[in-house]
């Protein structure tokens, strides 16, 4: 049955390629990190099935580790550079699509201080992103 999947490499590949291009895309980048981790998990799970040596079956999960890992370095680059409000809101993004609601008001509450004249726009985008917004 594993043969069958080897008329299907040029699809999988291309399959990889555009989760990993809305990964690229810093508005979608949280969608491509939950796309990349499922496509990892079927490689994973295909290993296991195919019995492959531990090196194949552990490869996708470090793979998946730097994916998650570069999402979760954006709050370390906005410590720096606490102008960015582009980083703010997409931080804000990445934890309500997390599930984490007081996280992305804690952002929003760390962007606010740091750009109080940008206060109006950040108000805005947390709204859209559903973050509640704490009065002025």
């Amino acid at each position: 049955q594993i043969r069958r999947l080897a008329s299907l490499h040029t699809a999988i590949g291309v399959l990889e390629l555009l989760c990993l291009l809305i990964y690229a895309i810093p508005r979608t980048s949280v969608l491509g990190a939950i796309l990349l981790t499922g496509y990892l998990g079927g490689a994973i799970a295909t290993h296991v099935r195919a019995g492959s040596d531990l090196f194949q079956i552990i490869f996708p999960v470090i793979i998946g580790a730097f994916v998650w890992g570069g999402l979760f370095l954006r709050e370390a680059k906005l410590q720096a550079n606490p102008r960015n409000i582009d980083g703010w809101v997409m931080l804000m993004r990445s934890r309500m699509t997390l599930g984490q609601d007081d996280k992305a008001s804690a952002a929003l509450a760390k962007a606010l201080a740091a750009n109080p004249a940008d206060a109006a726009r950040l108000r805005q985008e947390a709204g859209v992103l559903g973050v509640r917004v704490f009065p002025e």
